[in-house]
């Protein structure tokens, strides 16, 4: 929800965002079940999926600082991403052996 709130600039929990690149980080969920998820709550908030909203699909992938410094970091710097989440976050601290709480 926070991420098609910043890439459409709608409001998120009833606070004003500033439309900006998002790059989503999709550790866990196959493609199809990951759009239908995202189509569902644009819908709900009652907005097209927005264009600026960037997936990367690393489902199945060890997700190491090398692999954040050489492939997400430059797709987020050529797409002019201001926000970056990864989901779920422990698929990350995981591999570099920090506790995600």
């Amino acid at each position: 929800h926070l991420g098609l709130a910043v890439a459409s600039g709608e409001k998120w929990l009833g606070r004003g965002v500033r439309k900006a690149p998002v790059l989503f980080l999709n550790l866990e969920l196959s493609q199809d079940t990951l759009h239908r998820r995202l189509h569902a709550v644009a819908q709900a908030m009652g907005i097209p999926p927005p264009v600026e909203f960037v997936i990367l699909n690393l489902r199945g992938k060890i997700v190491s600082p090398t692999l954040m410094r050489e492939r997400v970091l430059p797709l987020a710097k050529d797409r002019g991403v201001r926000l970056i989440i990864a989901d779920p976050l422990y698929r990350i601290s995981s591999s570099t052996g920090t506790d995600e709480n």
